[in-house]
């Protein structure tokens, strides 16, 4: 049962993903980017195993922005969904930045503070650092997305997952543009 969900979401990430192909088409016009954004987090989410030592919250699953984030009001409606028997929770971040609470940070353009500069305040703590900007995914993010002529694509660090100690599931590095 969990394989057929696991494949059915990847299905539609898939889809979503496909719909930003075609631009100027009717499908591509329901879906708007953040939506599209908070689809492709959940299946990052969904693809991802944490080690089972550094679950702080067996309840909850917590996905952290900041308040001003573009995503910040479309990652609400994640709050209604589960992964393996743990709830999503959104928690907006505000200054000064407690990132051990998170075991998902969304980091956006509109963030000041360098990936790397976030990653270091990690300190190898299992969170999975998903990046969105031009020049973001290139300083330490394990997940970058980016939008490349009217569609969004994503580059997955590997090493980075690595020492976050986080498994990337070969099925969504498959669709990744990059893997490095």
């Amino acid at each position: 049962m969990y394989v057929y969900s696991s494949i059915r979401q990847l299905a539609i990430a898939i889809w979503l993903i496909a719909g930003t192909m075609a631009v100027g088409s009717a499908r591509a016009q329901s879906v708007n980017e953040p939506q599209l954004k908070v689809a492709l987090i959940y299946n990052f989410i969904l693809f991802t195993e944490w080690p089972a030592s550094t679950i702080k919250d067996n309840k909850n699953l917590t996905i952290c922005a900041k308040a001003d984030s573009e995503l910040a009001a479309s990652l609400i409606a994640l709050e209604v969904r589960s992964i393996r028997n743990r709830q999503l929770r959104i928690q907006s971040l505000t200054e000064p930045v407690d990132y051990a609470q998170c075991e998902v940070l969304y980091i956006d353009g509109s963030d000041r503070t360098p990936v790397s500069q976030i990653k270091k305040k990690l300190d190898r703590k299992s969170v999975l650092t998903i990046s969105s900007g031009e020049d973001l995914g290139n300083d330490g993010a394990i997940i970058a997305l980016s939008l490349v002529n009217g569609r969004i694509v994503f580059d997955v660090n590997v090493t980075a997952a690595q020492n976050a100690q986080l498994v990337i599931s070969s099925r969504l590095l498959r669709l990744a543009r990059k893997v490095h």
